[in-house]
């Protein structure tokens, strides 16, 4: 997504369209967007802040645009000459439409780094030629998920250079379509973030969408809408990275296979999958929320696992917690808070029980890695030290030795996910993550 900046008329998209007024929008994908009115909605005095659904409008160059999720500041200005500004959350050019409930029939979306992890040369020279170029075919790969479709496929463009002659460039891109026709909220939080993540989790950089197009459907056509939104903490991607730096690449999985458990596991997963990326996309988090962020992760993910565990049967853990309840005495101050912890927490593991489960699930990857037992002892005593205020001191340095390996740890088990063997997974790891075990 690229920064631009749009002048034209603006109108509340409920009131009628000759009650315009000129303003500058401005977008910038680290910082957002905002409407600058010369002029305002309201009438002179009104200071009411207030959101809006949709606004639309029209720039100098002819075409329409709608601006979704919009909060109106107070209007400032003389008596004479009002201004007011607008906090914009999407822009959708192209189209124009009255409320959120406009409809996609699907989305193309593109990723840094998309065309080297697909490792697809479909632009190259002809064998035996020093000049010239020719095209060839790339296999568009598909994934069949519960409610949608997803493509994965290569597309050629040209571009004039002046005075030089014909760039001819190749863009990798996944196309989404939904069963059902459904908003742009559904598609990004429910299929452009996983493909997010699992694109960050291959070629191990934070990756963000860079061009984003909506297919919808109006008197019995297809047209198509740019989309673009705040991105917050924008990461830097380098243009290309050394290929041994990848985890994993499109030959090295199947794709409907990696997809389908993917989308599978960040559903029933959903915690250690937003805990785990959050800490892969923000660098300059503190080594406590970084390992605090792990450490609960992998305790979600116990309960994913093995979401029927117990210490013991619930008839028999009734019966004990009514025992204990009734041998405390009624004016005891932490009565309430034992019971409460009985009832809640009382028969699941401890939480060197939860880690050590998980963990020993993957035994025959992590085993090679680290010491197992060693990593689940050092996040219990940390997590404890740390979250219960005890009077032992914990050491920053140990704190992030022990967060690190937590890292790798939810990086194997991803990793897992996607059917890679366990073979690829410990040598990639041995290389990428040798200086964090």
């Amino acid at each position: 997504m690229n920064s631009f900046e749009y002048r034209g008329e603006w109108w509340l998209a409920k009131d009628e369209e000759e009650e315009r007024v000129a303003g500058i929008l401005e977008f910038d994908p680290n910082d957002g967007d905002e409407l600058e009115l010369i002029g305002a909605f309201d009438d002179i005095g009104h200071t009411r802040s207030r959101e809006v659904d949709v606004i639309n409008g029209e720039i100098t160059n002819g075409k329409v645009i709608t601006l979704q999720d919009c909060f109106i500041n107070h209007s400032g200005g003389s008596s004479t000459l009002q201004t007011q500004s607008c906090k914009v959350g999407m822009i959708f050019t192209n189209v124009l439409f009255s409320e959120n409930n406009f409809e996609l029939e699907k989305v193309c979306v593109s990723f840094p780094l998309l065309e080297m992890w697909t490792a697809t040369n479909t632009v190259h020279r002809p064998e035996g030629q020093i000049i010239g170029a020719e095209i060839s075919e790339f296999e568009t790969k598909e994934a069949r998920l519960n409610n949608a479709t997803i493509r994965l496929n290569i597309t050629q463009s040209t571009q004039q250079q002046e005075w030089k002659g014909i760039e001819l460039t190749q863009q990798a891109y996944f196309y989404i379509e939904l069963d059902e026709p459904d908003s742009f909220d559904v598609y990004l939080n429910d299929y452009i973030r996983h493909l997010q993540h699992f694109i960050c989790l291959a070629v191990d950089e934070p990756v963000t969408p860079v061009d984003l197009t909506g297919y919808y459907e109006e008197d019995g056509q297809t047209h198509t809408t740019d989309i673009v939104y705040q991105v917050s903490n924008l990461p830097e991607v380098p243009d290309k990275k050394h290929p041994n730096r990848v985890q994993f690449y499109l030959h090295d999985i199947n794709f409907e296979v990696a997809l389908q458990n993917w989308f599978e596991d960040a559903e029933g997963a959903e915690m250690l999958h937003n805990l785990y990326f959050g800490t892969q996309y923000n660098e300059n988090m503190f080594q406590e929320y970084s390992f605090f962020s792990l450490v609960i992760a992998l305790e979600h993910y116990q309960s994913y696992l093995f979401p029927n565990h117990r210490l013991m049967n619930k008839d028999e853990y009734d019966d004990l917690h009514k025992q204990i309840r009734e041998t405390m005495p009624d004016d005891a101050a932490a009565k309430d808070r034992i019971n409460n912890l009985l009832r809640s927490i009382g028969n699941k593991g401890s939480l060197h029980d939860q880690l050590s489960m998980v963990l020993y699930e993957y035994e025959d990857i992590l085993g090679d890695l680290t010491d197992i037992e060693q990593m689940v002892r050092d996040a219990k005593n940390n997590r404890h030290t740390i979250a219960h205020g005890l009077d032992n001191d914990y050491n920053i340095n140990e704190l992030s030795d022990t967060a690190e390996k937590l890292q790798v740890a939810v990086e194997v088990i991803l990793l897992k996910v996607v059917r890679l063997d366990p073979d690829h997974i410990k040598k990639k790891l041995k290389k990428n993550r040798r200086h964090k075990l």
